[in-house]
């Protein structure tokens, strides 16, 4: 069966088991899990939706759509490529999830100032966020597999051939392109001695202000080009040492108390 015809075929055996209101919703009231839609033998969970809805706002995403409905469509859209991607015996990459799922938990727990406070933001304790990122993750990449695989097979498309493809789809079934600008700028370097040469001595300079006396958070208020930490004093909270660059790490773990 021709790769075309088998995603409309499982497309077509998308089976809705709730209205599309309950995935629109924010609350859901006396509901422990449902089950939304069932993609083949794959199944799309409330709780799943929720948890991703709850990543992507965690990562600060913003959409003037409703979230969840996003969600549950790129879901939907995922499973069939999932399906095909099993059907066709596609093998995970273990080694990449389980690099991808500790870049994730260490990302996480660095911003969010450790294990409790991930644990109290999502509501679960680290096994289960990790066993379920994990499963996510195991997902992800039989999908970005089988999209690779797909997109290996499409034959290079001519303008001609585009602008006929447009003419012929009914306007209302072509996606809205957002209007998009070309940006240029100027860039000027200064010479890397003499930058470095600066800055040294200008880090000397802190040094030995606060070795006089002065407060290290004023100074970092005042001249730290951090937004983030600048308005805490320079305070980059709880942290794991592989976010950062290694030397700034090895000098880091290397002070005294």
């Amino acid at each position: 069966m021709k790769m075309k015809s088998l995603l409309r075929t499982i497309l077509c055996s998308v089976m809705l088991m709730t209205a599309l209101q309950s995935v629109q919703a924010q609350v859901y009231q006396n509901v422990i899990d449902r089950t939304i839609a069932v993609v083949g033998n794959e199944m799309i969970q409330l709780s799943q939706i929720e948890s991703e809805a709850q990543m992507l706002q965690f990562q600060g995403y913003t959409t003037d759509r409703n979230i969840r409905c996003m969600v549950f469509e790129n879901m939907l859209e995922s499973k069939l490529f999932l399906m095909q991607a099993r059907l066709d015996s596609l093998e995970v990459n273990t080694d990449m999830v389980e690099a991808n799922l500790n870049d994730r938990v260490n990302n996480i727990m660095s911003q969010l100032g450790g294990e409790k406070e991930t644990e109290e933001y999502f509501g679960k304790n680290m096994y289960k966020l990790r066993q379920e990122w994990r499963e996510t993750l195991n997902e992800q990449s039989l999908v970005q597999q089988m999209q690779q695989t797909v997109a290996g097979k499409v034959t290079a498309l001519t303008p001609k051939q585009v602008s006929e493809f447009y003419k012929r789809t009914p306007k209302d079934s072509l996606p809205e392109v957002p209007t998009q600008y070309q940006i240029s700028q100027i860039a000027v370097y200064p010479d890397r001695k003499k930058a470095e040469m600066a800055v040294r001595e200008r880090l000397l300079e802190f040094r030995e202000r606060v070795a006089a006396g002065e407060k290290f958070s004023m100074l970092a208020t005042l001249y730290s080009k951090d937004p983030g930490s600048a308005i805490k004093g320079g305070e980059l909270g709880m942290a794991s040492k592989t976010i950062f660059w290694p030397a700034f790490s090895d000098a880091a773990m290397s002070l005294k108390v």
